[in-house]
């Protein structure tokens, strides 16, 4: 007998947020042909995703069409202190000095919020900020504070994401705030966990024992 295979169907996820978390737009989304629907948990609060998850369920049962509910994570983050005037401005061959002490950052000086970040970089790795708009080479690291130079110039400013590609990170995968959002989607019945960041196999399995 010929094997016949079947191929599935590209799928359609769309994030949920303030412009479509109401019945009729949700109802528009799914006939046009989404098929799972994204919530976003770096934002908003378990009530607030309860209501949605209610409101696409909803959906679902009036229109017959079956929707998939995906939570995102938000996953381990580097970010940036907060800056005295908000934003600063720097130029290629700057030296600036990045600590892991709570400060408010300048021109000179300035706050990752990650500690564990401090063990994980050596003379030579780079901090990608904001998406690599501005991008730093790490010249000496005491364990404590970190003398970087400018490579890409461009503006940063408070609470930026940062990330450090091809260093093996110490810090945790799971935050508290990642365990009780994914407990609270188990709780939920949701079908999909997209986990954001994920570095290696056991990220996975630390979320499968939840």
């Amino acid at each position: 007998m010929k094997e016949t295979h079947v191929f599935k169907k590209t799928k359609v996820v769309c994030t949920i947020g303030p412009a479509s978390e109401n019945v009729e737009t949700l109802t528009e989304l799914a006939k046009a042909g989404m098929n799972i629907a994204r919530l976003n948990f770096s934002h908003g609060d378990h009530e607030e995703h309860a209501k949605r998850i209610e409101m696409i369920r909803h959906v679902s049962d009036v229109t017959g069409i079956n929707l998939g509910i995906a939570l995102d994570t938000k996953g381990p983050e580097i970010r940036l202190g907060t800056f005295k005037n908000g934003e600063e401005n720097y130029e290629i061959g700057e030296i600036v000095t990045v600590t892991k002490a709570e400060c408010e950052g300048t021109h000179e000086r300035f706050w990752i919020q990650v500690p564990e970040l401090f063990s994980d970089l050596k003379h030579g790795d780079a901090i990608l900020i904001n998406d690599g708009k501005m991008r730093l080479t790490v010249l000496e690291n005491d364990g404590s504070e970190m003398k970087c130079r400018v490579e890409v110039a461009g503006p940063i400013s408070s609470k930026k994401g940062c990330n450090v590609p091809g260093v093996k990170l110490s810090m945790p995968f799971l935050s508290k705030k990642d365990e009780a959002d994914i407990r609270f989607g188990c709780r939920q019945d949701v079908d999909f966990i997209f986990a954001s960041f994920t570095r290696r196999a056991s990220d996975v399995n630390a979320i499968r024992k939840i």
